[in-house]
């Protein structure tokens, strides 16, 4: 009923599939209705193994362009090794669960309907998809129609017992998975006959050779997940595709008895017994002298490092850092109160402190001799602390974090605007210039980080004229620019030297590792992937020492609910599930919440949220990261931010229902919004970023351009406009620290400070103004504008967490309420530590 055309989306520069209803079945009301519900059913089942939809109109739907074959291709080939079926099962058993969550059965799983992609599987095609409800008489009528009188719903070869005639629910679809995975691990279909009723009749009557017959290493595991989907009668199935999603990963992973073929079962237990006998034998000759004579481990080891209460590496708090003997790690994170800080881990010990004097730092970075640690703070100021303890000193000013320290201390750091890299001694003085992004024809030179040598250095390069050349990546410099600096190879975050010869750098969310001549300071072979690991717009957080360790975070974000407090801070209410909430908005009636709700690679769509009953319905469906949205006075529209890789962004509007146009795309950014005028004519805009600080800026929907209100040296930005649309209340640190202001809009160059006590986030609602300040707590202060400007004294209401990186997670209500994100208790997600890390690539 569809054709699939490759085409391009130059809205947003991307290669999408293009689902159309053919012309000869677009004047059929009844193949619409199928495929409007095909749009309708994709639409809300947002997972990372279902084939995403991106757009929909009267006779097409746009889709996730997907790179790869389909699964009846690919069993054209014969059946797949046991570690693909286990892990390919798995995942479209995890997107059935999705689907059977958001009560949609799909009807029609089959190996054409699933695709193998580099990422994994695929889940295609809901055309025949219907909510798992109870039918009645209306439903089978209607299902009739829809699918032609008398014709059976679904693929014959796939089909359940209960489908020739009864009711089919999500049990349904679990028998289909069972025919799958017994094709993909036996090459051949679980049922077959030389007609339909031969075929049908085998279903409902026969059961399929025991798939040890035509595989006999299968795991006996394995072999009755899959007999289990078989079951003629639904409820003697697996009553869940959670439950076999679960059972697919254990047997891959667990790597006990049962997950080895029955016949070796006997021959492994009779060997283990001869071993034990030898070992014992061997025991007490060898102890001693491993006592004795103690080596490091010659294989991969991996653990977690588990951090007391919620300390465990933020958003933004930059890579960790290991130190070069080993001993220590230090890292930035929030402590209880959502103050960020310097955390120091003895390795040795495991043991974590607190490191004073360390608030707001972030990008930490150690000297050779691992007795000091290099930070930034977000004011701006490079500084340096002992390990041993001591109050920091100030080495430089004005950078944007990160830094390298060679044996004859030199520090290499990024200057502020990320424009160029400078020099310092380590005990203070004069600072130089280095490298220049002109040199290298960039945008932005960030992560500097010294070679063994102590000349050369590494750094990322984005943007300008090397994106054209596809140079955007790491490069190679040094420090008395005596070479031309070189370009090595993509990434897009931070890069390290690692021994026992390797880059290590992160590209696409992947931590890879490239074989590199220390001596040429030349990359010698291709990248290879280790893991994923948690990245930004331009870090990952990942550090090696030069004793061959290697500590990471896999991707992650921490669960948040939503909550509605009074000003006393006494919790009200809750509003909905928790979620990886981000910027909530409250509409102009309440009813509402527009948020970005983030999966754990930080990648965020839209979701509105009703207040009343917390019910979700996603709004925003493009691939990239949703952030930042706004109601518009009305409440029928909500302009958002798009991430724009490497380091830009767009802002996008979009009414209830329909496509989003594009309001600013500019080539420099990001581009925030952050308030919408009462008269609809203004958006309030932050815009700024790792080349350029942040200024406030209003865009004006009749001119279609970017007005200035503050630009200055200093950051400003997160405006919001007063009830009548006269004023505009923003954040700048002019003063050396962020505070409130609020200046006529538009200016007139008069400007008020409201905030005593630092101040970020403000929110103006009726005649009062809020902010975060500087201890993160929750303050008011009323406001009058006739005949003069005037506020009154701030009022201290609550503590509220902010999250390092995103200040956007509260919002004044109609009522005056305050709505907050508050993380769930829990431990934050713990780092990995892999010994010998290297030797993973060896296999």
């Amino acid at each position: 009923m569809g054709e699939v055309w490759k085409a391009r989306d130059t809205r947003l520069d991307r290669s999408v599939a293009i689902k159309i209803l053919p012309e000869e079945f677009a004047a059929d009301a009844e193949l619409q209705i199928r495929f409007q519900r095909e749009a309708k059913t994709i639409a809300h089942l947002g997972h990372p193994h279902i084939c995403s939809l991106f757009d929909v109109g009267e006779n097409y739907l746009v889709m996730e362009l997907l790179d790869g074959e389909s699964l009846d291709a690919r069993l054209e080939r014969g059946p797949l090794p046991v570690a693909d079926v286990l892990k390919y099962g798995a995942q479209i058993a995890g997107a059935l669960d999705r689907a059977h969550r958001a009560n949609v059965i799909h009807r029609d799983l089959k190996p054409a309907n699933v695709m193998i992609t580099k990422s994994g599987a695929k889940l295609l095609d809901f055309g025949l998809a219907r909510a798992g409800r109870p039918e009645t008489h209306a439903d089978s009528t209607t299902q009739r129609k829809l699918t032609q009188e008398g014709t059976i719903v679904g693929t014959l070869q796939y089909m359940a017992p209960e489908q020739f005639g009864q009711h089919a629910d999500h049990r349904t679809d679990i028998f289909a998975l069972g025919a799958l995975l017994y094709e993909m691990l036996t090459g051949r279909p679980a049922f077959e006959g030389e007609s339909r009723t031969a075929l049908a009749a085998a279903i409902v009557s026969s059961e399929p050779p025991p798939v040890s017959q035509f595989q006999p290493r299968t795991p006996p595991a394995l072999a009755h997940v899959i007999e289990k989907c078989l079951a003629k009668e639904p409820d003697e199935r697996w009553q869940s595709a959670h439950d076999v999603a679960e059972e697919l990963r254990w047997i891959a992973e667990a790597g006990s008895q049962s997950a080895i073929a029955a016949p070796l079962v006997t021959r492994k237990k009779s060997w283990e017994r001869m071993l034990w006998i030898a070992a014992l034998l061997v025991a007490i000759g060898i102890a001693a002298w491993l006592a004795l004579r103690p080596r490091p481990p010659d294989r991969v080891i991996e653990t977690e490092i588990v951090t007391e209460g919620n300390h465990g590496l933020q958003y933004l708090s930059g890579p960790p850092a290991l130190s070069p003997d080993g001993m220590w790690l230090v890292y930035a994170a929030d402590d209880d109160s959502g103050r960020r800080f310097l955390w120091l881990r003895s390795m040795e010990h495991r043991t974590t402190r607190q490191l004073p004097g360390t608030r707001d730092a972030f990008a930490p970075f150690w000297s050779p001799d691992s007795r000091y640690i290099g930070f930034a703070l977000s004011t701006g100021n490079l500084k340096k602390i002992a390990v041993s303890g001591g109050e920091p000193e100030t080495l430089a000013g004005r950078t944007n974090g990160g830094g390298g320290w060679n044996r004859d201390d030199v520090i290499l750091y990024v200057t502020q605007r990320n424009k160029s890299i400078s020099r310092v001694r380590a005990s203070g003085g004069e600072s130089l210039k280095v490298l220049a992004a002109e040199t290298i024809g960039c945008d932005i030179l960030v992560w500097p980080t010294f070679l063994p040598d102590g000349n050369h250095f590494l750094v990322l390069a984005l943007g300008g004229a090397i994106a054209q050349r596809g140079q955007e990546g790491v490069w190679v410099a040094t420090l008395d620019q005596r070479e031309k600096p070189r370009f090595l190879t993509r990434a897009s975050t931070n890069a390290t030297y690692a021994e026992p010869g390797f880059l290590l750098y992160a590209l696409d969310g992947i931590l890879r590792a490239q074989p590199f001549d220390g001596g040429n300071t030349r990359v010698t072979g291709d990248p290879v992937s280790i893991t994923p690991v948690q990245s930004y717009s331009l870090g990952a957080h990942f550090t090696a020492s030069s004793s061959g360790l290697l500590v990471y975070q896999a991707p992650s974000a921490q669960l948040s609910d939503l909550l509605v407090r009074n000003r006393r801070g006494e919790v009200l209410r809750k509003i909905g599930t928790p979620a990886y909430y981000y910027a909530p908005r409250v509409s102009p009636d309440g009813k509402r919440i527009a948020a970005d709700v983030s999966d754990e690679r930080a990648k965020g769509d839209i979701w509105i949220i009703e207040t009343a009953d917390g019910a979700a319905t996603r709004f925003s469906f493009e691939r990239l990261n949703e952030t930042a949205p706004i109601w518009s006075p009305r409440g029928d529209e909500i302009i958002y931010s798009i991430d724009v890789p490497p380091v830009s962004s767009a802002i996008l509007r979009k009414e209830m229902s329909g496509s989003p146009r594009m309001v600013i795309d500019q080539p420099q950014g990001p581009f925030v919004p952050t308030d919408w005028s009462p008269d609809g004519r203004y958006l309030a805009v932050t815009s700024g970023g790792p080349a350029k600080l942040a200024d406030q800026f209003v865009w004006s929907f009749e001119t279609r351009k970017l007005l200035p209100i503050v630009s200055t040296p200093a950051r400003e930005g997160v405006g919001s406009f007063s009830p009548d649309g006269k004023w505009i209340v923003y954040q700048s640190d002019e003063s050396g620290r962020r505070e409130i202001y609020v200046q006529p809009f538009p200016p007139t160059g008069a400007k008020y400070q409201v905030s005593t006590n630092g101040g970020v986030t403000a929110r103006w609602r009726s005649g009062e103004i809020f902010w975060i300040d500087e201890d993160t707590r929750l303050n008011v202060a009323a406001i009058t504008t006739e005949p003069s400007f005037r506020a009154s004294p701030p009022t201290v209401l609550f503590p509220i967490y902010q999250r390092y990186g995103n200040s956007f997670l509260y919002d004044v209500m109609p009522d005056g309420n305050i709505l907050v994100t508050t993380p769930v208790p829990g431990p934050a997600k713990p780092m990995t530590l892999v010994v010998n890390w290297w030797k993973r690539l060896e296999k």
